[in-house]
């Protein structure tokens, strides 16, 4: 037996039966839909390169642009901005807006802390 997913077990988390899935693979199942590609890269846990991937070859186009609503970065994620310090970092989402930032940042940039959320946006500023 192989590593990896068999057809039925990423039918089921994709929520489609496995015949129709099997034909997807083979190609002769016709097109898919978005919502089963997207419910097919959330079988397969693709990561978003993958999932475009997928887009790209089963409809020939790129998915809908998802937009997350990010409001801070782990603390993991945080420690490694800290560790850059002396070089000014900050991380910023899709719409410009400043979630994170480390201490030389700070003093080069502005203290993004004694900002409310909503000001906090670079386009802006």
């Amino acid at each position: 037996r192989t590593q990896g997913l068999r057809r039925e077990e990423v039918a089921q988390r994709a929520n489609i039966s496995p015949t129709w899935y099997t034909w997807l693979e083979q190609g002769r199942g016709g097109a898919p839909s978005a919502d089963v590609l997207n419910r097919i890269a959330t079988g397969l846990m693709l990561t978003e390169p993958e999932r475009e991937h997928l887009f790209m070859l089963g409809l020939g186009r790129p998915p809908e642009v998802r937009y997350r609503n990010v409001d801070s970065v782990t603390p993991r994620l945080q420690r490694v901005l800290d560790a850059l310090d002396p070089s000014p970092a900050i991380i910023k989402t899709a719409t410009w807006d400043v979630v994170a930032w480390n201490r030389a940042a700070t003093a080069l940039l502005t203290d993004y802390s004694k900002l409310p959320r909503e000001q906090r946006n670079i386009l802006r500023l």
